[in-house]
């Protein structure tokens, strides 16, 4: 099949998929017209929000699966994608990129094995995962979009949330967004990926429920 005639429908992968983010994702996808594969390190993903996603998957005739990834090993990632690519019904053409940690504490005291887990996850592990995604799409000679999920984190610092190492990761993938833009985008010889970078503020979910109780200083 020629570059031309290959089937408009996208493939999607969802990192973090098993989140408040990821799945509500997942679903939007979804219901847009794509087949979705969902990664995410737990070994299997919570029954009740699955079961909506199954339900998405159903009602929009699109096909759904769940493959464990842990975006900080290499040889996961490589193992999870080994497993996704053959079952695919259409090239995979896109990424959301939602996997990420937040881990608050005093700069003064914050262990820095810590700071280095938030750095492995939150950028490296969305290297990790989009260097994949794109390789994938330069093989099957398609076009692509990517989105990594950065926070506005990235751009401000939130008073009163000691949250330095966190701030610093989501700033760093701000950049790695614009450099494989810059790369991807305009490199002779490959499709076009399109990066780009998407930087919620607090959204009102189970995960930011303690945060936003706290007084405003």
């Amino acid at each position: 099949m020629s570059h031309q005639e290959k089937p408009a429908y996208a493939f999607e992968s969802v990192t973090g998929a098993a989140g408040f983010m990821g799945t509500t994702l997942t679903a939007a996808i979804l219901e847009s017209g794509a087949d979705v594969v969902c990664l995410d390190v737990m070994s299997s993903p919570k029954q009740e929000e699955w079961e909506s996603i199954e339900a998405a998957a159903k009602k929009y005739s699109k096909h759904v699966s769940y493959v464990q990834c842990d975006q900080r090993s290499d040889d996961s990632v490589k193992a999870a994608f080994d497993k996704i690519v053959p079952s695919l019904r259409y090239p995979i053409r896109g990424l959301a990129a939602c996997a990420g940690v937040s881990d608050n504490g005093p700069a003064t005291e914050f262990p820095s094995q810590s700071f280095t887990r938030l750095l492995d996850i939150n950028v490296t592990g969305t290297f990790r995962v989009a260097q994949r995604v794109a390789k994938e799409t330069i093989k099957e000679n398609v076009t692509a979009s990517l989105v990594l999920v950065a926070s506005m984190s990235g751009y401000v610092s939130n008073r009163g949330v000691d949250t330095a190492g966190y701030n610093s990761s989501k700033a760093a993938v701000h950049q790695l967004a614009r450099s494989l833009a810059a790369e991807w985008g305009s490199r002779v010889g490959i499709p076009l990926i399109r990066v780009n970078s998407l930087s919620p503020g607090y959204i009102r979910t189970a995960a930011t429920a303690e945060a936003l109780q706290k007084p405003v200083i």
